[in-house]
């Protein structure tokens, strides 16, 4: 079956986190899917399947039609160092869909970079599957208020009053000094401090 989004949960050492977060991002999925209104339960859905108990798993869970069954992979976290700015105004993606066409093909310019950081109309949003978080001079740390996907662990840290939400234009990069990168399989505490100077594609002023 080909289904429209997936998640992806971190399950570390037999726990499931952040279930209620993707509860909700999947319940705003599915109401644009088909105008649905109800949140799924992922507690009971996923405690009918053998649960790995030690170490660090991705569960991608797919759905829309219907609720796939789990995968479990073991996670090897890979390291990126270096963002190449790509401009793309008509890219798209404000549910985690399995098509990630766009994103792909945006992938293709980062030539000797590790990634991308994503701009539209200037403005930065996202790398190809992370969000950033920006350090400025006075510590402050700032993520894009206009990502291409909200996620999961960006909502955490900003629900902690960790970091700060807002416009972040290209131009204004040169008011940073690091940045890190996170997703739901990267929380805060395990997300790397790299220098701002590794984006590629701008200046230090």
């Amino acid at each position: 079956m080909n289904y429209l989004f997936f998640e992806s949960i971190r399950l570390f050492n037999g726990r499931f986190e952040n279930l209620s977060l993707h509860e909700e991002r999947m319940a705003r999925a599915l109401k644009f899917f088909d105008g649905r209104t109800s949140k799924p339960d992922l507690k009971h859905h996923l405690s009918g399947f053998d649960i790995p108990q030690k170490g660090l798993y991705k569960c991608r869970l797919s759905y829309a039609p219907g609720l796939a069954p789990p995968e479990f992979v073991p996670y090897n976290r890979k390291r990126i160092s270096s963002l190449r700015l790509v401009e793309s105004s008509g890219c798209s993606y404000p549910h985690k869909f399995t098509d990630r066409s766009c994103i792909e093909q945006l992938m293709e310019q980062r030539l000797d970079c590790d990634d991308i950081l994503i701009t539209r109309n200037g403005f930065l949003s996202d790398t190809s599957y992370c969000n950033i978080f920006l350090k400025n001079r006075q510590g402050v740390w700032i993520t894009p208020s206009t990502p291409l996907l909200p996620g999961i662990q960006r909502q955490s840290i900003l629900m902690h009053d960790i970091a700060e939400a807002k416009t972040i234009h290209v131009d204004e990069l040169r008011s940073y000094i690091s940045f890190k990168l996170v997703n739901a399989m990267i929380p805060w505490e395990d997300s790397e401090e790299i220098p701002a100077g590794n984006i590629i594609g701008h200046r230090i002023g």
